[in-house]
């Protein structure tokens, strides 16, 4: 006796995911999320990619010949600081996608915000590299279906 109420109570409160009061989502935007999930994830490497590249002038500087304490125009500094921005503007927006594709898949009856966070910041990424160019298409992909998805 004892070990059907076990079985009885599992299958009826522990299985089941929904408590009485919410009600079970018909479908989710999944493409859209897993488009979204790759182009931020893209994103994110490739400004963790363009941090390691910071100190590439310092190196073609060390054992070129000659004085390339500045390289034409530009300082060593100068480049650097630029590719530690624009790392940091592909890391933050890699970011804020995955988080806005995992809350499009979590919450999608507020779709409309986080597939135009995912479509804004994709286009956005172009100037660090939008995830070597993929994830900023994936991103307006994701954000596009986000965007077009009616519940059933």
């Amino acid at each position: 006796m004892c070990r059907k109420s076990i079985i009885r109570f599992y299958l009826n409160h522990v299985s089941s995911p929904l408590n009485s009061h919410q009600t079970a989502p018909t479908s989710r935007p999944t493409t859209a999320f897993i488009l979204s999930l790759i182009s931020g994830f893209l994103i994110v490497v490739n400004g963790v990619s363009l941090g390691a590249l910071r100190r590439l002038p310092e190196i073609i500087a060390r054992y070129a010949p000659g004085h390339m304490g500045e390289m034409g125009p530009f300082r060593l500094e100068f480049v650097e600081s630029i590719l530690t921005t624009l790392m940091l503007i592909g890391i933050v927006f890699g970011l804020i996608i995955l988080f806005a594709s995992v809350m499009l898949y979590q919450n999608p009856s507020n779709k409309t915000l986080w597939s135009v966070i995912v479509l804004v910041l994709s286009i956005l990424s172009i100037v660090a590299g939008g995830g070597f160019l993929v994830g900023t298409i994936l991103g307006i992909i994701g954000g596009g279906l986000g965007l077009s998805w009616k519940p059933k």
